[in-house]
């Protein structure tokens, strides 16, 4: 529970800043406004899309992980024609056969469908059950990690602060959806505008108490995972949100632990966490906003 308020205690510090006035001038006055329009994103239907709809631009990935990749597609609507995001599901390990994959789109449908319509969450448009295993998604260019790297200094801390709100208040929602996320990070933050982010990449997602294990990214995994190889729980999500705050405040030019740990595998991690260690603080981060992400047991 502790952990959990931690989420609150962000948004709740973003909302009663004196430094939200500043973007209130520019016309951004809450956590979904500024260039993101609220009903752009709003979802009324699932469509169950035919796969001769989608034409593929080219075979470069937006995108691509264990299990497939995104590719930028043109989606030929009665209406219009739109550029959506397609991810293929695609495994480069023998060991995940067509039933493993069929079963994993079905946990990320089922996930996605619970979490429709909040505005700092990656909508899904729609699906096809065909050969060719797709996912439809509006298309997003960049991830948080690329677009904190190629525009460095020239973000605001107020506008990092603001990315952190939305991402806490994302997770909020998906948690009382009884949804663990499971794979957090800025990597799978995607970026709708300069100020509006939303969670994506619900491949590894499940159902709290489902009895998964932790899953996910090494140096975002909790402590509980790494040592004691814990199944998933919605406080493993919140070391994941620390560590990606961390990663926001480091403007995705570090990778977390690197510059402590000459290697980093489970092992040495999990001697580094175990003696008591964590990651510094950022230079930039504000010592409030710090101070609440220490409760997420990331410090």
């Amino acid at each position: 529970m502790i952990a959990q308020n931690a989420l609150k205690n962000v948004l709740t510090l973003y909302n009663s800043r004196k430094d939200q006035e500043i973007l209130k001038e520019q016309g951004y006055s809450s956590l979904s406004s500024g260039e993101y329009d609220e009903n752009s994103d709003y979802v009324d239907q699932i469509h169950n899309i035919d796969v001769n709809d989608l034409e593929l631009e080219n075979r470069v990935p937006l995108g691509a992980g264990a299990f497939g990749a995104v590719y930028k597609c043109l989606w030929k609507t009665i209406k219009s024609n739109v550029y959506v995001a397609v991810k293929l599901f695609e495994p480069k390990s023998e060991e995940l056969n067509n039933e493993i994959i069929r079963q994993m789109l079905y946990d990320e449908l089922s996930a996605l469908e619970k979490l429709a319509n909040h505005p700092h969450i990656i909508p899904l448009l729609g699906y096809t059950l065909s050969d060719n295993v797709v996912l439809v998604f509006p298309l997003r260019i960049n991830n948080l990690t690329r677009h904190l790297v190629a525009r460095g200094n020239t973000i605001s801390t107020d506008l990092l602060r603001r990315y952190c709100a939305q991402i806490a208040d994302g997770m909020i929602f998906m948690h009382t959806k009884n949804i663990i996320h499971r794979d957090l990070k800025a990597s799978n933050i995607l970026v709708k505008d300069l100020y509006n982010v939303q969670i994506s990449d619900f491949g590894l997602a499940c159902r709290a108490n489902e009895g998964k294990w932790g899953g996910g990214t090494l140096t975002h995994l909790a402590y509980e995972y790494i040592v004691n190889g814990e199944n998933a729980t919605k406080k493993g999500d919140i070391w994941a949100f620390g560590v990606t705050v961390w990663e926001i405040y480091e403007r995705g030019q570090k990778v977390p632990y690197t510059n402590k740990l000459e290697h980093v595998n489970k092992k040495t991690l999990a001697a580094f966490l175990d003696d008591g260690k964590r990651l510094d603080k950022p230079e930039e981060i504000p010592l409030d906003l710090w101070g609440r992400i220490r409760i997420c047991k990331f410090k």
